[in-house]
């Protein structure tokens, strides 16, 4: 028996290699954990270990599969901190495990809130414009912290995003009536996070244009 106070002991009685490159250990017969194949050559049959070795072991398996898990989502898009977090946390894995992980590609230049941000906004004015109220509500939502989106939106040209998104707005409503034109413009635009005195003059310019288009044609 034991001594109060002294460290467990197990002994590894087993290597069984498994599909995906890894490696169960069994300890006194029984099942233990599974690590990868690289880091199951530390191990030798026969060895003794300590459970301190054993949690090293462990966590030094979840911070590489951490890692792994990772690249593999980064290569379909860019994420936040955040988001890893919460896949992270679905998986199971503890605090510390994901403070390594997060580190490393942090120091890698594979997660980068400013940057992950700022190319957020590229894609928004690009494709979909967005005031600078809705970009901030959507960056927030994925995690980004409120001084990291300010810096972010530091280059932001609000009014080019607002003429875009008034142009693509008018050629949607171009073919209904001045006052029903106004309206849905109007609603448009609010409802992609531009402010009422960035609005009024665009949504006033478009049906100028579209009336005098109208009358050009007669």
């Amino acid at each position: 028996m034991a001594k109060s106070g002294a460290r467990v002991t197990k002994t590894v009685t087993a290597l069984m290699p498994r599909a995906k490159n890894r490696v169960q250990v069994y300890l006194d017969g029984q099942y233990g954990f599974s690590l990868s194949k690289k880091l199951a050559q530390e191990v030798r049959l026969d060895e003794a270990l300590h459970e301190d070795r054993i949690q090293e072991l462990i966590e030094r398996d979840q911070r590489k599969a951490a890692y792994e898990q990772a690249s593999r989502l980064l290569s379909y898009r860019p994420r936040t901190e955040r988001e890893l977090r919460i896949h992270y946390s679905k998986k199971g894995l503890s605090e510390q495990v994901q403070d390594a992980a997060v580190e490393r590609l942090k120091l890698e230049g594979l997660v980068d809130d400013v940057a992950f941000a700022r190319l957020w906004i590229e894609n928004r004015m690009e494709f979909r414009p967005r005031g600078a109220w809705a970009l901030r509500s959507e960056l927030s939502s994925k995690g980004v912290a409120r001084e990291l989106i300010e810096i972010a939106l530091e280059d932001f040209d609000e009014e080019e995003a607002a003429r875009r998104a008034a142009d693509e707005g008018a050629r949607r409503y171009k073919h209904l009536s001045p006052d029903l034109f106004r309206r849905r413009l109007s609603a448009y635009l609010s409802r992609r996070g531009f402010t009422y005195p960035m609005v009024t003059p665009l949504v006033a310019q478009h049906l100028a244009g579209i009336e005098a288009e109208s009358e050009g044609s007669l």
